[in-house]
């Protein structure tokens, strides 16, 4: 290199693009996620629901995740409705990891449940071993740990982190809850201190 050239520039990677913020509703079937129900009658329909309807809008994130998926939320393995089978419940979550999934870390801390018992952890660990064993030699393997030592005395709320993106939860992560509830996303889980606030948590609640 000459005296008087210019050094070398090292290109600085661009932060990922975060979704637009956005506010979402629990809703019917083939209702409007980002309106609020139209009418009462609407909300007794969603309440009576006897299978699994997450927010669409969550589940595809999740799907298209490139990282990590990291969710807080105490009742998070529990049915959110006695109409709703806990193993529909649970089989439902679990295929949102479909196969072809680029995460790599997927972490849940909840609190503990009786009702999420040996047989339905088993369907994550199939799951995991079906989705590394079709990953490339060399290729990252996927981790997915369920943690229940959650204190749900110190945390309320409910979080999901999909690579940097915050979502915010008024009532089940995925926005199963039965009763009308509000899910937020688009905020930046790096500059809210949400990551490293979850690393916090998932620290101490061993």
């Amino acid at each position: 290199m000459g005296r008087f050239s210019s050094p070398v520039q090292v290109p600085v990677p661009s932060p990922r693009t975060l979704p637009a913020q956005a506010i979402y509703w629990g809703c019917v079937p083939n209702g409007d996620p980002e309106r609020f129900p139209p009418d009462i009658s609407a909300l007794h329909q969603r309440r009576g629901l006897s299978a699994p309807l997450p927010l669409s809008h969550f589940v595809e994130a999740v799907k298209q995740a490139k990282n990590r998926v990291w969710i807080m939320d105490s009742h998070f393995l529990s049915s959110p409705s006695d109409k709703i089978k806990q193993d529909d419940y649970v089989l439902d979550i679990a295929g949102w990891f479909h196969p072809r999934i680029d995460a790599t870390d997927i972490r849940i801390l909840t609190c503990h449940d009786p009702g999420f018992d040996a047989s339905q952890r088993s369907i994550f660990d199939v799951l995991v071993g079906d989705i590394n064993q079709r990953r490339a030699s060399g290729q990252t393997k996927l981790s997915l740990v369920i943690r229940q030592k959650m204190d749900n005395d110190l945390i309320h709320d409910r979080f999901a982190i999909i690579d940097d993106e915050l979502w915010h939860f008024g009532a089940t992560v995925g926005g199963f809850h039965t009763s009308l509830s509000a899910v937020s996303r688009g905020w930046c889980a790096i500059e809210t201190g949400a990551a490293d606030f979850f690393n916090l948590a998932w620290k101490v609640m061993v």
